[in-house]
């Protein structure tokens, strides 16, 4: 198992970005953070991801015999790429997932909560655009908790 770290701080400290980076400590310290934020999302993503295809995979068992042997193998190639797309985003975000009880058990809490989430989104929009606005500002008007490491705004979910 790799070096697990317990702050921001120790992590910058640990790949030397204090005394490497010609940036101000206030920049290093944000796009440290924000490249553990997004480390994290893409395990989040990839494990949720690798969750619908056990959905998708019990649902395609159920016609298992009526497949062709192109769709079963596409399916397993599908498969394999996002395991090992899990497997190597859970690597690199292990060590900076900053938090108390661990990677695996948070971690797992919240890519289970994104996979019900986009379920629940799912069944709840659809694809209706009314409702995909109407969520998108209801979203965009909440305060920020992530200290605007991202700060979207409408523009960048329209389609171009």
């Amino acid at each position: 198992m790799s070096q697990r770290y317990s702050s921001l701080e120790e992590v910058i400290k640990a790949n030397n970005l204090d005394k490497n980076c010609t940036m101000s400590p206030e920049s290093i310290k944000h796009f440290a953070k924000m490249a553990m934020v997004t480390n994290s999302l893409a395990y989040i993503l990839a494990d949720a991801a690798e969750s619908f295809l056990m959905d998708c995979d019990f649902a395609l068992g159920k016609f298992d015999r009526h497949l062709t042997k192109e769709v079963k193998r596409n399916f397993k190639q599908m498969h394999n790429a996002v395991h090992s797309a899990r497997q190597a985003t859970k690597k690199a975000a292990e060590p900076m997932y900053l938090t108390d009880s661990g990677f695996t058990d948070d971690a797992c809490i919240d890519s289970d909560w994104f996979y019900n989430f986009l379920k629940l989104l799912d069944d709840r929009i659809g694809v209706n655009p009314q409702k995909t606005q109407m969520l998108l500002e209801f979203l965009l008007n909440m305060p920020s908790e992530g200290e605007g490491l991202f700060n979207p705004k409408l523009e960048d979910f329209v389609n171009g």
